[in-house]
């Protein structure tokens, strides 16, 4: 029932005008559920030399229970993957505590996202 962070530490060796990291998501059968990147939304494609590190957030409640692996994939030019490294980090959610009469079963899917649903009555 709370966030997770994902810390990454890296090291630019060199300038590049277009470099971003992007995470993909694997279940525990390792079928890959959902990618993402910050690159040209959360920060600026550009990086020169240096040390760097970057939080991913995974909202609450965001992933279903059951075991998931990171993939990193460091790429160049918005194309170019020169560097994969798998499963750089893996994690384990149980079940959320339920109320007593509710369901108990795990939700079908990977990642149980809460929309935001409004309602009115119209009649």
């Amino acid at each position: 029932d709370e966030t997770i962070e994902l810390v990454v530490r890296y090291r630019v060796t060199q300038k590049y005008d277009q470099l971003h990291l992007t995470y993909h998501f694997k279940n525990e059968q390792g079928q890959k559920i959902f990618s993402c990147s910050g690159g040209t939304r959360c920060y600026p494609l550009e990086h020169q030399e240096g040390v760097y590190e970057q939080v991913l957030q995974i909202p609450a409640n965001f992933l279903n229970w059951g075991s998931y692996f990171i993939d990193l994939y460091v790429v160049k030019n918005r194309s170019k993957a020169f560097l994969v490294e798998d499963d750089i980090i893996s994690f384990t959610l149980g079940n959320r505590q339920q109320d007593l009469g509710t369901w108990m079963g795990r939700e079908p899917g990977d990642v149980t996202p809460k929309f935001e649903v409004q309602e009115r009555k119209i009649n």
